[in-house]
Formats: C-alpha cells, sequence, structure tokens
C-alpha cells in the first residue's frame, strides 16, 4: 500500500482507539451533481439561488471518484478488500436552490452510487435544526470551518452579504446532516468517510457528533 495511505489509515485507528477493518465498514465519500456554465446564479427575485444541472459528471467529480480507485486498489494490494460507496447530492437541489429538478443518478460510475434525496428529505428538520443552531461555531476546529466558507463564497456570484452567508449556511447544515446520517448507518454499518475534498470538509460533517462517536476519517493525498 502507499505509504501516505497506511498513514492514514494507522491515523484512524489511533484516533478511534481501536484498529481499523476496511473490510467490515463502510468507505464512504461524497459526489456533487454538475451544474452548467454559468454556475450558481442569482434568482430573479433576488431572494436566493438558482443553478441548472446537467447530465454528466464534473471535472472535480471525476478526480474524487479516481482517488477512490487509487484508495481500493492500494488496500486491495495488501489484502484489504473494500466496495467504496459514493453518495450523490441530490438534496442540494431543494436545500440550497429551493429547486424541483433533481440530477439523476449517473451512469456508468466504478462503485457503487446512491442518493442523498430521500434520507435529507426525511430528515429536513434536522437539517434547520442545525441551520439554526450552527453546530460547527463549537464542535469544529475554526480555522477549517473559515477556509471551507472562503471557498464557498469564492463561488457565489455577486451579491448581498446576507444571501451570501445563508448560501454557507445551508451547505454546512447539509455537511452537519451528512454527518449524523452516516452515524446512523444510512448509506451502510461502520462508516467511514474517504476524505477526497478539503479537511474543512470532513470536519464541519463530525460537527454534530460528540467526540467518542464521531466519523472516522481517511484523508486521501
Amino acid at each position: 500500500m502507499d505509504a501516505r495511505i497506511l498513514k492514514r489509515v494507522k491515523a484512524v485507528a489511533k484516533v478511534t482507539g481501536k484498529p481499523v477493518r476496511l473490510d467490515d465498514a463502510t468507505l464512504v465519500f461524497f459526489l456533487c451533481p454538475c451544474l452548467s456554465s454559468k454556475g450558481i446564479t442569482v434568482r430573479k427575485d433576488g431572494l436566493g439561488y438558482s443553478a441548472k444541472y446537467v447530465n454528466r459528471l464534473s471535472i472535480t467529480a471525476r478526480e474524487r471518484i479516481n482517488k477512490t480507485l487509487a484508495f481500493r486498489a492500494a488496500a486491495a494490494d495488501v489484502g484489504w478488500q473494500c466496495e467504496p460507496v459514493a453518495v450523490w447530492g441530490s438534496a442540494d437541489a431543494f436545500i440550497l436552490y429551493d429547486q424541483t429538478d433533481f440530477p439523476l443518478l449517473p451512469e456508468n460510475i466504478p462503485v457503487k452510487v446512491v442518493s442523498n434525496y430521500e434520507p435529507v428529505q426525511a430528515r429536513i428538520s434536522d437539517f434547520w435544526s442545525y441551520y439554526e443552531s450552527q453546530p460547527w461555531l463549537q464542535g469544529c476546529l475554526q480555522r477549517a470551518v473559515k477556509q471551507e466558507q472562503q471557498r464557498l463564497l469564492s463561488l457565489l456570484p455577486n451579491s448581498c452579504r446576507s444571501l451570501r452567508l445563508d448560501f454557507v449556511r445551508r451547505v454546512f447544515a447539509g455537511f452537519a446532516l451528512d454527518g449524523m446520517l452516516l452515524q446512523l448507518g444510512t448509506f451502510g454499518r461502520n462508516p467511514i468517510i474517504l476524505g477526497v475534498e478539503s479537511p474543512g470538509v470532513t470536519e464541519l460533517q463530525n460537527a454534530v457528533l460528540p467526540p467518542f462517536n464521531r466519523v472516522p476519517v481517511i484523508q486521501l493525498p
């Protein structure tokens, strides 16, 4: 196994206080649906954002898949058989953009892909609870939170401050809900997050979970 990956697996074992058995865990990573070339735009009423989805994978999604496949191959080299699960962010359509056209599951992906639409819809009250309470202000490394906030703000078109901060809070509340759903076993037993995004994302995904119950993370290079 790649020495960098092995080091990350050992780090997870150290944090959780128990050996990490990849063959007994569900390795989960997240994919965002692809937006049109217009990206995120301000709605005509000026009260939110809208986005148009296109039926293909973004460059970023492909990079995340490639990282995951490289990890799976490296794990297999030392006898660790794992089948990662990709969580497809269909729910972004209604938690971020308040629209009804939902991105379809991508086809011909070499890993299992599941939509988060129904699980998020079933827990939408938790989403709004996290939006209001902002647990990431207490349960996360603030440096990571600020870096992720800056990254998100850089993606938004020119608009008023309140609108931009509302969008960031929605994204962060969605990340927090990710962690809760993972811990509930929604996407598989004994979940481990494959960190294919910035470390700040996985920090936010653990925002509502107590330290002893955080979802382990293997941050991929």
